[in-house]
């Protein structure tokens, strides 16, 4: 027999390069071996069957078996009834069941192998509840983090399976939904002396002007969501000026009401903790003044209640002044639909992920509009009026997939509003819009080339010199599978 030497292979591992052009000190694949010595690979181990016991628990949960992740080694051990967990790691497996694709999660408890069936904190019970459902085209992927499981399948959002600090499992869907509701403000109806300031030298909340508001919900580990829609501005334009003309009445406080937690599931609303409060005050309604929206106060969630109409127990004082350059992000995204995922130094990365623009309710069809305000000024509550062609008009501007008669009915009144929504630039604040034109020849304009209505648009804060993009949010008449704005924010 002729014998050929390995050469060195210092090269490490080339997994991108083709396998004829690699070096030859480089591996391209090394499974199990590791290299001791010039020449000589050595087989650390050959397979086994850990655990008989395991393999039994295994097989009474799954008719077949497509993953099993590494063990992941929570910080706490997991509880289960007042019982801690007596092995080390837990494992994540991936099957069919007989009737559905699952994920389950096992570990020893009392000297046995067990999975976690624990009623309503068990691991299918929590991806339930989280609108995780596992089909046939998921691939799971799952990576062991500093201190979650990230899971991706390219069919659901990016999740998360954790023990936290307590022994308790959650899971969800990585990231935190931003809250539905904007904070409710109250115009002043009389005059209120406590809501202002007239001492120079003491602390105060802004200037007088016109008030503006979002607010994100933190939870106890310091995860933040995105904002609420924008409040309504507040009229605190009660100036009274020195005789140089310097103010001599400051805003003390602004009193905000029935903030409302977002809908995520009940395992995740237990760890909502905080609001955290941003807010602008702008001088006048236009001018050449602007501002940004900067954190104010935090507060402790008094009601976790998640409500459209109503009081909701949530209502806070804003004392202090706001930090300057602490602006409101709308970078704390929920997790898109992802293939792959990892994690680095705490930060979680997800790859070939399926992403489009994401607004607070389902619809098939979205069309941005950009308006370019060319003025010097800003104005705060700017009302445009912007025309909208649907798709059997030969206007240039002809929106595709919208016809005016899906929502403006015979009876000269809007019909189905639960399916459109106009936001604004910030995909989560919807805006208040006024209609002119109706579907019937004598008040709406309707040529052989289709029809149009007219819509005049409140619009939060229109900056000078530079475009404003807004979002026309539809699903056409007789689509299914798109539910819309629930009817509570319609009846409003």
């Amino acid at each position: 027999m002729t014998k050929k030497a390995l050469p060195l292979l210092t090269g490490g591992l080339n997994e991108k390069t083709r396998p004829d052009l690699i070096d030859d000190d480089q591996l391209q694949i090394c499974t199990n071996y590791e290299i001791v010595g010039d020449g000589y690979l050595y087989r650390r181990k050959a397979t086994s069957n850990y655990d008989d016991a395991l393999n039994t628990e295994i097989q009474g949960v799954f008719s077949s078996v497509s993953y099993i992740s590494e063990p992941y080694y929570p910080q706490q051990p997991l509880k289960i009834s007042g019982e801690e967990m007596d092995g080390d790691f837990i494992l994540f497996v991936y099957g069919y069941t007989e009737s559905a694709y699952e994920l389950h999660a096992f570990f020893s408890l009392s000297g046995s192998w067990t999975n976690l069936v624990d009623g309503a904190n068990s691991l299918t019970s929590l991806l339930s509840g989280a609108n995780i459902t596992y089909t046939s085209n998921s691939d799971p992927q799952i990576v062991i983090g500093s201190d979650k499981v990230i899971i991706t399948d390219g069919v659901n959002r990016a999740h998360f399976v954790s023990v936290d600090t307590d022994g308790v499992m959650r899971a969800g869907v990585l990231g935190i939904p931003a809250p539905t509701n904007k904070a409710r403000v109250t115009e002043m109806t009389e005059w209120q002396d406590d809501l202002w300031e007239t001492d120079s030298t003491a602390t105060r909340l802004s200037t007088p002007g016109l008030f503006q508001c979002v607010y994100t919900v933190v939870t106890e580990h310091g995860e933040e969501s995105n904002p609420s829609p924008l409040s309504d501005t507040l009229d605190m334009q009660f100036f009274k000026l020195d005789a140089d003309g310097l103010d001599e009445r400051w805003l003390e406080k602004v009193e905000i009401k029935d903030l409302s937690i977002p809908d995520v599931p009940d395992n995740i609303q237990d760890i909502l903790k905080y609001f955290k409060v941003y807010m602008r005050v702008i001088k006048y309604s236009e001018g050449e003044g602007t501002a940004a929206l900067e954190f104010t106060q935090q507060f402790d969630i008094v009601n976790k209640v998640n409500a459209v109409s109503g009081t909701t127990g949530n209502d806070y004082t804003l004392t202090v002044a706001p930090t300057a350059g602490d602006i409101a992000s709308w970078e704390n995204d929920v997790a898109p639909i992802a293939k792959t995922g990892a994690e680095l130094g705490g930060i979680t990365m997800v790859g070939n992920v399926k992403t489009k623009i994401s607004f607070p309710w389902e619809f098939k069809y979205y069309h941005p509009i950009t308006i370019n305000n060319t003025d010097s000024k800003s104005y705060v509550d700017a009302v445009i009026r912007i025309r909208l062609h649907d798709q059997d008009s030969t206007n240039d501007d002809a929106i595709d997939n919208f016809e005016v008669t899906d929502f403006v009915a015979s009876s000269r009144h809007l019909t189905d509003t639960s399916h459109i929504r106009i936001f604004d630039s910030d995909t989560t604040t919807p805006l208040a819009v006024c209609y002119n034109g109706y579907n019937d020849s004598s008040y709406v304009d309707r040529t052989e080339d289709g029809s149009y209505v007219d819509l005049f648009i409140k619009i939060p804060l229109l900056t000078a010199g530079s475009p404003h993009t807004i979002y026309l949010c539809w699903t056409p008449d007789g689509e299914s599978g798109y539910a819309g704005v629930p009817d509570t924010y319609n009846s409003l």
